[in-house]
């Protein structure tokens, strides 16, 4: 417990150290120089270096349960936290620290931008805090991996070309889905032209039956004139002979 709290003092002490340093020249920033900001800029850097991974996992877990329990700080504790973390993620993969570079500060409106410059074995990586200029109290931090033009160059062309990758995969789905809103009107027009079809079959079966059955009746009252012809012409009764059969001669 004594060690955590050490080391989250130590990092609260490295934050807010800017207040006081000791004017070395003329105040341009509320009081403060450009020497008294690099000089807070610096005593941060070497407390997270100072600072192994184990450390800033407990201080960001120390952070995170003292920013729950004073909510009105919160935004600092965040601005702390998303800090470290970042500083966890680059230091990995910059190699070993060297020495530090140039340093530089802007002031855009109400704003204090100071940027270091801390060269490392494998990286070069730049140390960024904005103060508010009315109050010169920090309101962000971070810490990013400097590239070299041609690597900038190449990670803009392959952004564009995953974006463009995007695009054609979206415009190819928009055409599958409108050819297949064209298939719809193809398969109502097979069903009707099946429901017509099975319509009209239904409707010649019903018309022929009723010509089928005519035909019968036909027959048999031609059976019954020639039974009646043939024994008015013997003279025998209709009972002693059956016509079977009548083939039609013309």
């Amino acid at each position: 417990m004594k060690k955590t709290l050490r080391i989250i003092c130590a990092v609260l002490l490295a934050a807010f150290t800017l207040g006081a340093c000791s004017i070395t020249g003329e105040p341009d920033f509320k009081g403060h120089t450009k020497e008294d900001l690099e000089s807070s800029s610096l005593q941060m850097i070497e407390q997270l270096q100072y600072m192994s991974a184990d450390d800033l996992k407990t201080a960001l877990e120390s952070f995170n349960s003292q920013k729950d329990s004073d909510p009105d700080n919160a935004s600092t504790y965040d601005m702390y936290i998303e800090m470290m973390e970042n500083w966890m993620d680059i230091t990995p993969s910059v190699g070993e620290f060297k020495s530090y570079g140039d340093f530089t500060v802007e002031k855009t409106g109400k704003t204090v931008t100071t940027k270091q410059i801390i060269h490392f074995a494998k990286r070069d990586v730049r140390f960024v805090i904005v103060y508010n200029y009315l109050t010169m109290k920090p309101t962000a931090m971070n810490a990013e991996i400097i590239y070299s033009l041609g690597e900038l160059m190449e990670k803009a062309f392959m952004n564009l070309l995953m974006g463009m990758g995007i695009v054609f995969v979206v415009l190819i789905l928009i055409a599958f889905i409108i050819a297949a809103f064209n298939i719809f009107p193809y398969l109502e027009k097979r069903a009707a032209e099946k429901k017509s079809a099975e319509s009209q079959a239904q409707s010649a079966v019903v018309a022929a039956a009723p010509v089928s059955q005519a035909s019968v009746t036909d027959d048999l009252e031609l059976v019954a004139v020639i039974t009646a012809a043939i024994a008015a012409s013997t003279g025998a009764s209709t009972d002693s002979f059956v016509v079977r059969s009548i083939k039609r001669r013309f």
